[in-house]
């Protein structure tokens, strides 16, 4: 017997997620936010953190924080779940709820996980390409729905990586199919001022993912939650690890809803300079209106524009699939950065 032939059988031929290795001095790649968190904040935490105590576990169900979002969003505590970044809480809803043979729908292009770890757990995915414009095709995922029994509709709210936010009515049309979870990823929520969330008494069947790591600027401590029906959340508890967020996060978390106005004043900066970079390439590319914290841009020229760069140090975001190898996508990032990168593409790619 060899190692090979006792893998999984849903991972036999996935590939490992490549994130890509920042390598260089101006990075813009991952949808970060490119301001660090204000040095006031970070006093705070560490003052905080040195009041742990590493020897003991921490809160698993991270009572303070979900508190304070229940207060911040105006929802019962007991509707929310906090989770080490949105990847892991999808993780524990497919685990929860997938079984073998079920379906799953995505757009595409959409964020990979959704197609990763739904097929990790077992799950089979049918992508459904975009329209021009890049809004749903819902007629063809309603048709989709109705004929196969589809366990999950993954949305993203602006969608990764195109930028913009779907079509309200159609995402509420694929709402009405009852007998599907449909999980919106407002992840640039913060970008958009767009979400579903009033909707969720509406529709037992909604689920909601927000996260620290793009706005708050809390991408190196993965923490984000997850907005569901009191059932739905405890479902997914009897999956959840007892101790999934740790200690320094929650504090982190919590003392960053603490100063949200402030944090958010880089969200301000950061939807000005998308709007000042669309408006300076606008005519030489094809860019689709963003919500998000980055812009998706078409390209003539991926290979030589990637070497131009690399040249200049700069980390962009370009993919491998053969359907997107015109299209690069860029973090908004400083002024100074920006700059950079729209002199770059005024010379034509």
């Amino acid at each position: 017997m060899t190692i090979q032939s006792m893998i999984n059988r849903n991972i036999k031929y996935l590939r490992p997620y490549n994130p890509g290795l920042f390598n260089g001095k101006y990075k813009l790649d991952a949808n970060e936010n490119s301001f660090d968190l204000p040095e006031n904040i970070k006093i705070k935490i560490f003052k905080e953190a040195k009041k742990i105590e590493f020897n003991r576990y921490p809160d698993p169900y991270a009572e303070k924080l979900r508190s304070l979002i229940s207060i911040k969003l105006n929802i019962n505590k007991n509707n929310i779940l906090v989770g080490n970044g949105s990847d892991e809480l999808i993780y524990y809803l497919l685990l929860s709820f997938i079984n073998k043979k079920d379906k799953v729908v995505v757009p595409y292009p959409t964020f990979e996980i959704y197609k990763i770890l739904s097929e990790i757990c077992g799950a089979s995915v049918i992508e459904v390409p975009l329209k021009s414009g890049f809004d749903l095709d819902v007629e063809k995922m309603v048709d989709i729905l109705k004929s196969n029994k589809i366990k999950f509709v993954f949305l993203a709210y602006p969608n990764n990586p195109t930028g913009n936010c779907f079509s309200k009515s159609a995402i509420k049309r694929i709402l009405m199919e009852k007998d599907t979870f449909v999980v919106i990823d407002e992840a640039y929520f913060e970008f958009s001022g767009k979400t579903f969330l009033n909707e969720l008494k509406k529709h037992k069947n909604l689920i909601i993912l927000r996260t620290f790591s793009k706005a708050f600027s809390l991408a190196a401590l993965r923490t984000g939650y997850m907005i569901a029906s009191e059932s739905i959340i405890n479902i997914i508890k009897r999956v959840k690890l007892p101790y999934n967020i740790n200690s320094f996060s929650q504090i982190a978390a919590l003392n960053i809803l603490k100063y949200e106005n402030q944090i958010r004043k880089t969200c301000e900066i950061i939807i000005k300079e998308r709007q000042k970079m669309k408006e300076k390439l606008e005519g030489l590319y094809y860019i689709p209106e963003s919500d998000a914290n980055f812009l998706f841009i078409k390209i003539s020229k991926p290979d030589l524009l990637k070497k131009e760069f690399i040249k200049k140090g700069i980390c962009v975001r370009f993919f491998s699939d053969v359907r997107l190898k015109n299209y690069v996508r860029i973090t908004i990032g400083k002024s100074k950065e920006n700059k950079l990168v729209t002199d770059i593409l005024k010379k034509g790619f």
